[in-house]
Order: C-alpha cells, then structure tokens, then sequence
C-alpha cells in the first residue's frame, strides 16, 4: 500500500496593509489509499517571520486558522495519517510541494519578499566575500610594509 498524500491549499498573498489577517490553510484534499480513510493532520511550520507571534489555532485541524502580523514568509508543511496509521512523506526533499501551505506579506515598501533560505544564501556569499577581500588587505599591507622597511 502506498502512504497518504498531502494536498493543502497552496499559497496566499496578503498585503501589508491588511496586517494583522487571519487565513485559512486547507487540508481536506489528502488522499488515502482505497479502503483508507485521513484520520489526522499535522501543520508543521517551517518558516515564520522573526519577531512574529503567529501561531495556528489548531494545528492538527484539517483546516486551521492562521493570524500573520509582520510582513515576510509563512512556510507550513501537512503531514497526514491514514486509518491504517501510514504517515504522509514529511521530508521536504521528497514530499510533493502540495503538501506546502505559504503566506507572503510584502514589506511596506517593497513589493516582493525574498525567502528566508535565499537571504541566508546571500549572507553566506557576502561573509565569504568579505573574508576574502579582508585576506586581500592583509597581503597589500604586508607588501607595503616591505616596500617601507628600511
């Protein structure tokens, strides 16, 4: 038999100026296998703003309620249970991107939201950029102090 699929409701785009909103993400798709029935969900959250309070109402709801209050991305995985107690595929390498709930809430001022994992990235090549022009310095001013030495 196969495991369960999680379908949720996809991704929902909320503006700045209608923070603090409440949401709903929607589980109720998932399937089982034939004879199988969906006994219970999970809302697992992956990314929340830093500084938000957001939480879901019920996370093991089939359609839970979620309040976003600062701009940035809201990332929720589903995972599902089936009458047979087999559990959906909660690898986010591997589980279908159905199984992913998001809500974007552009900043005030500008109008995309680059996600949290692409921030890092680009954080991670500005320190290595940084550690090299710092090694580049070090060796310009070691010429210098040769060139000065008496």
């Amino acid at each position: 038999m196969a495991r369960p699929i999680a379908v949720g409701s996809g991704k929902v785009e909320v503006t700045y100026a209608e923070l603090p909103r409440t949401v709903a993400f929607d589980g109720s798709a998932s399937t089982a296998d034939p004879g199988r029935t969906i006994t219970a969900y999970l809302w697992i959250p992956i990314e929340i703003p830093e500084g938000s309070t957001a939480v879901l109402d019920d996370p093991t709801l089939a359609a839970p309620s979620l309040t976003v209050d600062r701009p940035g991305n809201y990332l929720f995985k589903l995972r599902v249970t089936d009458s047979e107690a087999e559990l959906s595929d909660v690898d986010v390498s591997t589980m279908p991107s159905s199984a992913m709930c998001s809500v974007e809430v552009p900043t005030e001022h500008m109008s995309f939201v680059v996600p949290a994992w692409e921030q890092r990235l680009c954080a991670r090549a500005q320190q290595r950029d940084w550690h090299a022009l710092d090694a580049e310095i070090g060796l310009l001013r070691a010429r210098l102090d040769a060139l000065e030495a008496p």
